[in-house]
């Protein structure tokens, strides 16, 4: 049985922060870190900042779920 799509509320940032995003995927700010500099997860820099988009984090995550 499958969980219903993630659809996040009107209070949720579509745009994260890079503390935002480790909570986000429950990880350490050093494994956001790592996880930029391999390329590996979808990020942007504006302004100088890492910021994420939720919707590809989402999908992201879903691509990486192993079966």
């Amino acid at each position: 049985e499958e969980a219903p799509p993630y659809t996040p509320t009107s209070s949720e940032p579509d745009i994260l922060t890079l503390d935002q995003a480790a909570a986000y995927l429950q990880v350490s700010r050093a494994t956001i870190y790592r996880l930029i500099k391999s390329r590996e997860v979808p990020h942007r820099r504006i302004g100088g900042r890492y910021r994420f988009s939720r919707r590809a984090l989402l999908e992201w995550v879903e691509e990486k779920i192993v079966d």
